[in-house]
C-alpha cells in the first residue's frame, strides 16, 4: 500500500512538473515566469509609466488652472456688467412708499436743467417734466395692438394734457423721452414728446429708473415733487395750490 501511495504521488508530481513546463503562467506553484522579462525592458517600462504619470499630473494641473482662470474671468465680467447695468426698474402704485417724494436739488443741478431746457438762468416759472424711458415695459399690452389703437390712446393723452395745463401761466410743461432703439410706440407716436439729447435730463433728474416713467415738479427755489410710475400724467392733477400742501405733508 505504501509503495502504491508513493507511485501515485510520484506520478502526480511528474504530471504537475510537465504542465508547469508547458504553461508556466497558469501554474500557481510557479513564483516567476519560466522566461523572465529582461531587466532593461522592466526598467524602461517603469520609467515610461513614471513619465506618463508625471505628464498626466501636469496636464491635470494645467486643466485645473485653465478652469480657475475661466471662472475668474467670468466673475470679473459679471462684476463689470453689474457695475454698468442700470438698477432693476420697479412699478409703484398709488399709496406705495416712494410713489411721491419731495426734496431740494443743488443750484448747480438746477442751472444745468435750465440749460438743457433752453431757459434763462433767472427763470421764475415752475417746471413740470414728464419723462419716458427707453425699453419701458409699461406699455407692452398696448404695443401688441394696431396703430389705430395706439393713436387713439395718444390722442386721449394729448387732450388730457391740454385740458390740465390751460390757465397755468406760471408753469412750464415738458414731455421728454430717453433716446434709444426701443422707445414705446405710445411715446414715439406722440409728436409732443421731445428727445432728451445726450440723456442730459436723465442724468440730472431721472437716473433712477422706474416702470411707466416718472414726473417732477421743480420750483424756482429748487424744491421738487417727484411722482414715480406716472404713466397717466398724474402730475397734472397737482394744482399750484396743492403743491405747498404736498410739501407740508412730506415735511419739506
Amino acid at each position: 500500500m505504501q509503495l502504491l501511495f508513493f507511485i501515485i504521488v510520484a506520478s502526480s508530481v511528474a504530471a504537475l512538473r510537465k504542465q508547469e513546463l508547458q504553461d508556466p503562467v497558469r501554474i500557481p506553484l510557479c513564483r516567476f515566469p519560466v522566461t523572465p522579462r529582461p531587466l532593461g525592458e522592466t526598467v524602461l517600462r517603469k520609467k515610461t509609466k513614471s513619465l506618463n504619470n508625471m505628464y498626466n499630473t501636469i496636464t491635470s494641473n494645467r486643466t485645473q488652472r485653465k478652469v480657475i482662470l475661466r471662472i475668474r474671468v467670468i466673475l470679473l465680467l459679471g462684476s463689470c456688467l453689474l457695475a454698468i447695468l442700470p438698477a432693476g426698474a420697479q412699478q409703484l402704485r398709488t399709496g406705495d412708499a416712494g410713489k411721491i417724494v419731495t426734496g431740494r436739488i443743488a443750484d448747480t443741478i438746477y442751472q444745468k436743467v435750465l440749460k438743457a431746457l433752453v431757459l434763462e438762468p433767472d427763470n421764475e416759472d415752475t417746471l413740470i417734466i414728464n419723462y419716458a424711458y427707453n425699453a419701458d415695459t409699461c406699455w407692452n399690452a398696448l404695443e401688441r395692438q394696431g396703430a389705430d389703437d395706439i393713436t387713439q390712446v395718444v390722442q386721449q393723452r394729448q387732450h388730457r394734457f391740454r385740458m390740465r395745463t390751460i390757465g397755468r401761466i406760471f408753469n412750464r410743461f415738458y414731455t421728454v423721452y430717453e433716446p434709444g432703439n426701443r422707445t414705446p410706440k405710445v411715446i414715439s407716436f406722440d409728436y409732443t414728446y421731445q428727445r432728451d439729447a445726450n440723456r442730459q435730463l436723465f442724468y440730472l433728474l431721472f437716473a433712477e429708473r422706474c416702470i411707466c416713467g416718472q414726473s417732477i415738479i421743480l420750483l424756482p427755489d429748487r424744491r421738487y415733487i417727484r411722482i414715480r410710475s406716472d404713466s397717466h400724467l398724474g402730475v397734472l392733477n397737482i394744482t399750484a395750490d396743492e403743491i405747498e400742501a404736498v410739501f407740508e405733508k412730506k415735511g419739506k
